[in-house]
């Protein structure tokens, strides 16, 4: 999912991203010219996908996201790419390609860290906790 994740960012394709060079020196590469990244992408489309033939429409549609066609090679959503968010990008750009589109805010909406799901957690054992339970046990079956 993170290969998706970074291979649907339009703004990993943007050529001043590119350009510049990583925090480690290393050069940077669009993600449909990494070859574990495409692998990745190949693997969770199948994940994704309910059967084989929406994994192949979902791989045609990342072709024409990837290659610029149609909608994508409009000077708006070049422009977009670097200074739009993903998530919103893809519901202005995403129209031609739905299926992917809808994939892509799926995707990049997940949250980074699992901090949202701990505060649950902790929240959660503010109301049960084990003394609380037995609690409620005792009073249960002392008015039974």
């Amino acid at each position: 999912m993170h290969c998706l994740g970074f291979a649907l960012s339009p703004r990993f394709y943007d050529s001043t991203y590119v350009n510049t060079p990583a925090p480690s020196g290393t050069i940077r590469k669009r993600p449909n010219e990494d070859k574990e990244g495409v692998s990745g992408v190949v693997k969770a489309f199948e994940k994704i996908a309910s059967h084989p033939e929406e994994a192949r429409m979902l791989r045609k549609q990342f072709v024409v996201f990837h290659m610029r066609k149609g909608l994508f090679s409009t000077a708006a959503a070049f422009v977009d790419a670097s200074t739009m968010g993903a998530i919103e990008w893809w519901a202005t750009y995403g129209s031609e390609t739905p299926e992917l589109a809808e994939v892509a805010r799926k995707v990049l909406s997940q949250p980074i860290a699992t901090s949202s799901a701990e505060r649950n957690w902790s929240t959660y054992s503010y109301i049960h906790n084990v003394k609380r339970s037995k609690f409620f046990v005792f009073v249960f079956i002392f008015i039974f």
